[in-house]
């Protein structure tokens, strides 16, 4: 996957910020720097997105 935007659109100062920081990572880290509580879900998008991009 590529973002073709500029990273001036990327914004997560919302008034109810789920995030505090981000950054670009490989996929396979995404569960190994979720918050506990969302674990699940980003094991459930981990596996979903490999399959598309596979």
């Amino acid at each position: 996957m590529k973002f073709t935007g500029d990273e001036k659109e990327i914004n997560i100062k919302t008034k109810n910020p789920e995030f505090l920081d981000w950054k670009w990572i490989d996929l396979d880290q995404i569960t190994e720097l979720v918050v506990d509580f969302k674990l699940h879900v980003y094991k459930e998008l981990k596996e979903k997105v490999k399959k598309i991009i596979s």
